[in-house]
């Protein structure tokens, strides 16, 4: 299963779209919305670390994540300038200067994704 996290609707709506999404009418602490052949769940976080992490939380936990076998994705802009799809290797935390190098256990281009490169990716607090 592809888990998605999406910080804004504007960035969920073409993937909503093109997985043919559907949403979770039942009461949810965040917009969700799955494929009927439960291939994919998306959830709408809101913007910012701890939204990003409240709202992966409760999907992983409301949907059972199998490492190996499912496919978690933080889908966005992420404010950046290049347009692609970038594959993240290396995260650094703005606020408390760590960096996070990311398991690269998947081969993305398998999925059919139009990967443009690996890029570095930096977290703020405020834009």
């Amino acid at each position: 299963m592809f888990f998605i996290v999406c910080a804004l609707s504007a960035e969920a709506k073409p993937l909503i779209s093109a997985l043919s999404l559907r949403r979770d009418n039942h009461f949810c602490p965040y917009d969700t919305f799955f494929a009927e052949d439960s291939s994919s769940v998306l959830v709408i976080s809101g913007m910012g670390t701890v939204a990003a992490a409240s709202a992966t939380t409760y999907l992983l936990t409301r949907f059972g994540f199998h490492p190996g076998k499912d496919i978690l994705i933080n889908f966005g802009s992420c404010a950046g300038k290049a347009p692609g799809i970038h594959l993240v290797n290396k995260i650094h935390d703005e606020v408390t200067g760590r960096d996070f190098y990311p398991d690269m256990l998947y081969d993305l281009s398998s999925c059919g994704l139009p990967l443009s490169s690996e890029k570095a990716l930096v977290t703020v607090s405020k834009v």
